[in-house]
């Protein structure tokens, strides 16, 4: 795998502005976790100057490419993704990588998805029908908040959408690719790319964040070009709102951006006027927002669940100490669903996803 040169040296030479936006670094105080620092290091190496070992290895994949150093950084066009790969696949192939990232590797060969999980998901392969829109939910909605396919179901169902899904679904190979698997990452993309084509549908709707950034990006760089509109369901949703119908309610709601969604793919308007639009929520910004919003610890969750979970309870306090008058955190990705409910001690709030909220309060039509 590449890496970006001029990325990777603007940040050797910089004075560590990015270290105050970073999460895991002001969870955890571990500098080599900062941009600068882990490039610099990685740089050395490469020179022959010192040798990577397990304690630069756990830095390195304590980075969740949540890019809010990219937001802060002093200079423009910043590549900080591609650099994380980059150095993860190194500390990967040397076998310095957290020993549950090893255990990810056995389960994306074995069953074709990150948690070594057999499928849940209903029994679904027609292939001949013509459908509105083809579903892919993703690892960690099929095994950590199956919920959010479910309320997406009843919400087709209601409008009368003709949908279809491939219950024994591959891992799209995005988390592959972020954790230094790159050939692994590439199967899956090949193996998921023919699966999807087998159907014939018009729209390709995607509920998890990481999946639809792998599929907006990713799979173009490696050759697997779909030949229909790929949407995130926020967007799809947002399509639908004249014809969706909801009950009152006296909820107070806040909105938290996810990382992948929001500074990855810049959707953050969908969700709002999804929100707004249904519910007329007002004032449902964190102080913290858009391209300034805070990290829910991401996929770090899958090998230091403690950390991940600090970084999450981090979220949970600004809601209940900022004085905000609300009493509902709504999200609109998996990963950060789970990661703030794990967070929530004592369920001192209400947490959804926007499928998941829609769904609660849904008119049903007779």
């Amino acid at each position: 795998m590449d890496h970006d040169i001029k990325s990777l040296r603007q940040c050797i030479y910089c004075h560590n502005f990015c270290k105050f936006s970073c999460p895991s670094f002001k969870t955890s105080k571990d500098q080599k976790i900062i941009q600068n620092q882990k490039n610099y290091l990685v740089y050395l190496h490469e020179n022959k100057d010192i040798e990577i070992d397990e304690i630069f290895g756990r830095s390195v994949y304590l980075c969740n490419d949540c890019k809010r150093c990219e937001t802060y950084c002093i200079y423009k066009d910043k590549n900080v993704q591609i650099n994380n790969r980059y150095s993860k696949e190194l500390i990967f192939k040397a076998g310095f990588a957290p020993k549950k990232i090893y255990e990810i590797e056995k389960n994306l060969i074995n069953t074709h998805n990150i948690f070594g999980m057999e499928n849940t998901i209903e029994k679904n392969n027609l292939y001949s029908k013509q459908y509105d829109i083809f579903i892919y939910l993703g690892d960690f909605v099929r095994f950590l908040e199956p919920g959010i396919f479910t309320s997406l179901e009843k919400l087709l169902k209601n409008l009368n959408i003709n949908y279809i899904y491939d219950s024994n679904e591959v891992s799209d190979g995005i988390i592959a690719l972020d954790l230094g698997m790159e050939k692994i990452s590439k199967e899956l993309m090949r193996l998921n790319f023919n699966r999807i084509n087998k159907y014939s549908f018009k729209k390709l709707i995607i509920l998890d964040p990481y999946s639809y950034k792998n599929f907006k990006e990713d799979y173009k760089k490696y050759g697997f070009v779909f030949d229909c509109e790929i949407l995130h369901y926020s967007e799809y949703i947002e399509e639908l709102i004249n014809k969706i119908r909801v009950f009152k309610t006296e909820d107070k709601i806040k909105y938290f951006d996810p990382c992948r969604l929001g500074r990855g793919m810049k959707i953050y308007e969908s969700p709002r006027n999804i929100l707004t639009g249904l519910f007329n929520a007002d004032n449902i910004n964190f102080f913290k927002n858009k391209e300034e919003s805070e990290c829910c610890g991401g996929y770090i969750s899958l090998y230091d669940e403690n950390l991940a979970r600090l970084i999450s309870s981090n979220v949970i306090e600004d809601f209940i100490n900022s004085g905000y008058d609300a009493d509902v955190l709504i999200t609109a990705c998996p990963l950060c669903l789970n990661n703030l409910k794990c967070a929530n001690e004592n369920n001192r709030i209400k947490i959804y996803d926007i499928l998941e909220y829609i769904s609660l309060n849904l008119e049903i039509k007779k």
